[in-house]
């Protein structure tokens, strides 16, 4: 095993780690309204430079609703890790997807996420080329979210700008000026 693959081996460990460190649970309350209507307003749009939250879709049915992870004139981005804090009364993190702004080459791109008990945490790399790094160009989405309804409020959905980072293939940061989030309004 290279040395590179065995720092990506251990920053997707050691993400892992942090998630279940921090409280990973599943929360199972059902009991908020199965009908109302809800929504997100993102702080963004950003910039070049930032990463931030854009609601791409949302299922009143389901209680679901899913946010892009986007970014904009980064250069050499292997991956991004988040931290995010939001009231876990209202919403649960479920899961994470790559986005396309990460492929390229002979990459593949893989992505974890879920709940802990300040919100959620999510991971999104490339993986199989440990050698390219890609620059992400306007608007560009590095992956989605998938969120559950689990109450009712309003609440901010928020990086932790010190526990987020965008990273090379060297696992060097990435200078990010913004970490956008923006609020839910659950009924």
């Amino acid at each position: 095993m290279t040395e590179r693959a065995r720092k990506v081996l251990v920053l997707l460990a050691s993400a892992a780690l942090v998630a279940c460190m921090t409280g990973c649970y599943h929360v199972e309350d059902k009991s908020a309204d199965a009908g109302g209507a809800f929504g997100f307003e993102a702080e963004g749009p950003g910039k070049a430079g930032d990463v931030w939250l854009e609601l791409e879709s949302e299922s009143p049915a389901a209680r679901t609703f899913t946010l892009k992870v986007l970014a904009s004139g980064l250069k050499q981005v292997y991956g991004a890790a988040g931290r995010l804090v939001f009231d876990t009364k209202v919403c649960a993190l479920r899961s994470a997807a790559p986005g396309d702004a990460l492929e390229g080459g002979k990459a593949q791109v893989i992505a974890k996420g879920g709940p802990n008990a300040e919100g959620g945490v999510f991971g999104i790399s490339r993986s199989g080329d440990f050698e390219t790094s890609v620059d992400l160009g306007s608007g560009a989405v590095v992956g989605t979210l998938t969120f559950e309804i689990v109450g009712s409020g309003t609440t901010d959905i928020a990086f932790v700008p010190e526990r987020s980072h965008a990273v090379t293939h060297t696992l060097e940061s990435v200078a990010v000026a913004h970490w956008l989030g923006g609020t839910l309004n659950a009924p």
